[in-house]
C-alpha cells in the first residue's frame, strides 16, 4: 500500500512546499494504517504515522505529534494543518462508514483500494 500523500506529493498538481510537507509527513509503509481507539461514542482517537487526532463528543478536537509529544501535552493543529487534515479525513470516513467498513474489501480508512470507490458508486 502507497500513503496517499506520498503519491500526492509525487503528483505535478501541488507545489514544491506543499510536495515537501506530504513527503516528510509520511515516509514508512505502515504510515497509513491506522490504529483507531473509541469511548462509547463520546470520544475517538485515530493515530496515523506519528500523528494522533482526538476527537470529544462535543466535537472539539487536539492533534498531538506523538513522535515528538509523546504525553499529547501539546496541541499541534494550528501549525500543522496538512497532518490535521490527514488523520481528520481518514478518522472522518471511517466514523460515517464504521458499521459497515470491509477491511479486506475496502482497506483501511487511510489508503482506500478501488473496491472502495465501486461500492459506494453501486449504492448512489
Amino acid at each position: 500500500m502507497r500513503n496517499p500523500l506520498s503519491i500526492a506529493a509525487a503528483s505535478s498538481t501541488l507545489s514544491p512546499t506543499e510536495a515537501a510537507i506530504g513527503a516528510a509527513t509520511c515516509t514508512s509503509k505502515l504510515d497509513t494504517r491506522p490504529a483507531i481507539a473509541s469511548q462509547y461514542e463520546l470520544a475517538h482517537t485515530m493515530r496515523l504515522s506519528r500523528w494522533k487526532l482526538w476527537v470529544g463528543g462535543s466535537g472539539d478536537t487536539r492533534l498531538i505529534d506523538a513522535a515528538s509529544d509523546p504525553m499529547g501535552t501539546k496541541e499541534v493543529s494550528a501549525e500543522r494543518p496538512l497532518e490535521r487534515r490527514f488523520v481528520t479525513d481518514a478518522l472522518s470516513l471511517w466514523m460515517a462508514y464504521q458499521g459497515k467498513w470491509k477491511k479486506s474489501r475496502w482497506g483501511v480508512a487511510s489508503n482506500h483500494k478501488p473496491a472502495f470507490a465501486a461500492d459506494l458508486e453501486k449504492t448512489q
